[in-house]
């Protein structure tokens, strides 16, 4: 189980995610949990994409905030920045 203390959640959403991957995949290689072959990239994918993520909540809002359609989000109305 993973938990997070306040503050913390970004970091603790990313070992969750993690952990999904890691479950999915060892369901998978015993027959648990059906998964197509060409499926099986994906979760590699997804599991270097988390890895890839800044453990710091500010960094990834400021990294994310150049992927962001300011005409469509405004950071300001969710108290993001």
């Amino acid at each position: 189980m993973v938990s997070a203390s306040k503050g913390h959640a970004h970091e603790a959403g990313i070992k969750a995610a993690l952990k999904t991957v890691k479950i999915l995949r060892e369901g998978g290689e015993t027959g648990k949990v059906d998964i197509d072959k060409k499926e099986e990239p994906y979760l590699d994918r997804i599991e270097a994409t988390l890895k890839d993520l800044p453990e710091d909540e500010s960094e990834f809002i400021t990294d994310m905030m150049d992927e962001v359609d300011a005409g469509k989000f405004v950071p300001a109305k969710y108290e993001i920045i």
